[in-house]
C-alpha cells in the first residue's frame, strides 16, 4: 500500500469516477485503475458498489475513506501551515473566474476573515482564466473542467445542473422540468463558443442526435435573458446563474442518457501555493468543497462517454 494508491482512492470518491480522478491528478486511467485494484487486494476489501446508476462505497470502503480523508486532511494541514508563514495584514489577490455567484460566495468567505487582503474578480471563459494563470496575470481561477498540466493543482468546489430559461406564458412552463428533447422545437439561445453551459448543452444535443429548430449566438447572460423576455428564443443557464425575474420561467434539465453538470474548480500553479492571500483562499475553497460533498451525500453518479469506470488535495 503506497500514498499513490490511496491517493487514486481518494479523488475517485471525490471526482465521482476514474477518468475525472485521471484528469484532475494528470495520469492515466488505467494508472488509477490499477491503484484501486492494488488498494483492494492488499486490503483485501471492495471498495465500491454499484447502486442504480450511481456508485456507493461499500461499508468497508466507508471506513477506508474516513480514514483516507482524515489522512489528506493532514496533508493539506501540513502545505497549509508551511505555506502560511507569511502575514495577511495586506496584499492583494487576484481571481479570475468563469462563476460570478460563486466566485461572489467565496469572497464573502474570504473578505470575513480577511479584511485587509485587497481581492479582484475577473469573470473570463475557461481557456481565459487558464492563460492569465499561465501568465501570471491572475493567481487562482475559478472554473468548470480545467486542464491541468504538471504546474497546476485544481481543488472541486461544486457541481451544479442546467435549467432551461423561457418566458413566463412560454407552453413548457405547465411542466415541472424538461429533458433535452424539447429543444428540437425552439430557437435555442446560445452564449459564444467559448461558453462553459453552451459547451455542455451542445455535447448533449450530439450525443442524443438532437438539432434545435434554429439557434442564435448572444455574448452576454443579460442579453440573453432580455431575449428570452422579448420571446425571441429559450436558452440554457446553471441552476446558480438564474436570479428571479417576473418575466422569465426556469424550468430544471434532466437527461438520464447524458450528463448535464458543471463541475466547478478552483485552480492555482503550485508555486504560488506559498503566498499567505492564496494560501487563505485555498483553505476557504478546501472548506467549501468539503461542505458540498457532505451536502451531495456518498452516491457518485455515473458518468457517460470518457470516465464510465469507478474510480483534492494538492
Amino acid at each position: 500500500m503506497n500514498f499513490a494508491q490511496i491517493r487514486a482512492f481518494y479523488y475517485v470518491f471525490r471526482e465521482g469516477g476514474v477518468g475525472r480522478a485521471a484528469h484532475m491528478l494528470n495520469v492515466s486511467q488505467p494508472t488509477i485503475s490499477q491503484h484501486l485494484k492494488a488498494l483492494e487486494a492488499e486490503a483485501d476489501v471492495r471498495l465500491f458498489e454499484r447502486r442504480g446508476r450511481g456508485l456507493v462505497l461499500t461499508a468497508d470502503g466507508a471506513q477506508v475513506f474516513a480514514a483516507v480523508e482524515r489522512m489528506m486532511r493532514a496533508a493539506a494541514d501540513v502545505e497549509d501551515a508551511l505555506a502560511n508563514e507569511g502575514s495577511l495584514d495586506g496584499g492583494h489577490l487576484r481571481v479570475v473566474s468563469d462563476s460570478p455567484p460563486l466566485s461572489v460566495r467565496l469572497l464573502k468567505r474570504f473578505r470575513d476573515r480577511h479584511r485587509n487582503v485587497a481581492v479582484s474578480i475577473t469573470v473570463a471563459s475557461k481557456a481565459t482564466i487558464m492563460a492569465r494563470l499561465e501568465d501570471g496575470e491572475a493567481d487562482v481561477g475559478i472554473t468548470v473542467e480545467p486542464t491541468l498540466g504538471v504546474d497546476f493543482i485544481g481543488l472541486p468546489l461544486q457541481s451544479e445542473g442546467l435549467a432551461l430559461c423561457v418566458w413566463r406564458d412560454h407552453p413548457l412552463t405547465r411542466m415541472r422540468h424538461v429533458g433535452v428533447g424539447v429543444l428540437e422545437d425552439e430557437v435555442l439561445l446560445m452564449r459564444e463558443a467559448s461558453s462553459r453551459t453552451r459547451g455542455l448543452v451542445e455535447q448533449a444535443l450530439a450525443q442524443l442526435g438532437i438539432s434545435p429548430r434554429e439557434t442564435v449566438e448572444i455574448g452576454d447572460r443579460e442579453a440573453l435573458r432580455e431575449a428570452v423576455a422579448a420571446k425571441i428564443g429559450v436558452t440554457a443557464f446553471a441552476m446558480s446563474e438564474c436570479p428571479p425575474d417576473p418575466r422569465l420561467h426556469y424550468l430544471p434539465i434532466h437527461q438520464a442518457e447524458v450528463s448535464l453538470v458543471l463541475h466547478e474548480h478552483l485552480v492555482f500553479r503550485k508555486r504560488i501555493r506559498a503566498r499567505p492571500e492564496v494560501a487563505a483562499f485555498i483553505e476557504i475553497a478546501r472548506e467549501y468543497g468539503a461542505a458540498g460533498m457532505a451536502r451531495d451525500g456518498r452516491v457518485l453518479p455515473r458518468r457517460t462517454g470518457r470516465g464510465q469506470e469507478p474510480g483534492s488535495a494538492s
